[in-house]
């Protein structure tokens, strides 16, 4: 074996009864084609788990885990100052950083994407990052609900729906040391009051925000919640009550018993989104911690692509469309700096009904 050995090494250093050809570095080509490849199983990977996406406790089947880029919370979906001052030269800056200034610093809010639940918030306003579905994700959850309930702006908003701000002002909670019940964008772990109210409950109010709470299901359900929440226009009196009488949060780990609720307030009979327009009724929340487990150490872990929405494409206004993908693409490009193989952007077609939802972007712009 030893004689084999160094007559191989023997011949490499001589060139003697090796094929030259062997020797020689791979194609030009070799390099793009394995891009390629690796971009197709991604998009593969994405495509098919959007169309898989069903009710489990386990997030590699629940469908995908986007984020809309709204860096930290923009009212009302207005971008047009998050447009104007973003900072191409240090791209990441916002996105998921710790603030203990801003209503939402702590926290950053995602949705649940599948073909049976297509829609994102505010589809046209912002760049969206797709979460991938890991343990470093799933760690960094605190809760998730069947609608958007205004996680955001919390008892600020109109103080009459629930307290998600740990009795405190969203700017200031993090000054000083959290309540031992407190979760950050959802009601706290004991609290089962409707402590931001100044409005008289419902007699028949559920006694929790969270449905794994016991009775608060059943409560909600008694009330008609389910059919009240299927109406995309509902009255500001409606959201009001099922805000005040209705469950719509769990845990994480009651994932699949949401994605169950959200199945019975909107069952898809087919793949098209209902409307294109943002309603809370329309899109799930997931809420997750982006200050106690820092992000930026492990963006690999988390980030698997960045990409804009067929509703981008669409704007009237030329110039916000070209921002919103120029915003997109700096954002990528700093991300392919730090993760390996990170796809190019992609675009998500919101009416999509097929198993090739995700493409690049590339392909639809000239």
């Amino acid at each position: 074996m030893l004689a084999v050995i160094l007559l191989t090494r023997a011949s490499l250093a001589t060139g003697a009864g090796v094929d030259a050809g062997a020797l020689l570095p791979p194609p030009t080509n070799y390099a793009t084609s394995v891009e390629k490849l690796r971009l197709q199983a991604a998009l593969a990977s994405l495509n098919s788990r959007w169309y898989n996406g069903h009710p489990s406790s386990n997030w590699s089947d629940v469908g995908l885990l986007v984020h809309m880029i709204d860096f930290g919370g923009v009212p009302n979906g207005d971008n047009s100052d998050v447009a104007e001052n973003f900072n191409f030269s240090d791209p990441l800056a916002g996105v998921w950083d710790p603030d203990p200034g801003s209503p939402a610093g702590d926290q950053m809010a995602g949705s649940i994407i599948s073909k049976r639940h297509p829609n994102v918030f505010e589809a046209s306003a912002f760049p969206g990052l797709v979460l991938k579905a890991s343990g470093a994700t799933s760690s960094r959850i605190h809760c998730v609900s069947i609608r958007d309930f205004g996680s955001y702006l919390g008892s600020d908003w109109g103080n009459n729906y629930v307290d998600v701000s740990c009795g405190e002002l969203n700017t200031t909670r993090r000054h000083s040391p959290l309540a031992a019940d407190c979760i950050p964008g959802c009601p706290n772990k004991g609290d089962h009051r409707y402590t931001a109210s100044k409005e008289p409950l419902p007699p028949n109010a559920s006694l929790s925000m969270w449905c794994d709470h016991p009775d608060a299901w059943n409560t909600s359900v008694a009330n008609g919640c389910n059919q009240r929440e299927r109406a995309l226009d509902m009255p500001m009196e409606w959201v009001s009550f099922d805000m005040l009488s209705c469950c719509s949060i769990w845990h994480p780990s009651g994932v699949a018993d949401m994605m169950r609720h959200r199945d019975q307030i909107t069952p898809e009979t087919s793949c098209t989104p209902r409307s294109l327009e943002y309603s809370p009724q329309t899109v799930n929340e997931v809420i997750l911690d982006t200050w106690d487990q820092p992000w930026q150490p492990v963006l690999g872990q988390i980030i698997e692509a960045v990409f804009v929405t067929s509703a981008t494409l669409t704007l009237t206004d030329p110039s916000q469309r070209l921002r919103t993908v120029a915003i997109a693409s700096a954002i990528r490009d700093a991300l392919a700096m730090r993760i390996a193989d990170f796809p190019p952007v992609l675009l998500y077609n919101l009416s999509g009904c097929d198993r090739h939802v995700f493409s690049t972007l590339e392909e639809h712009i000239q």
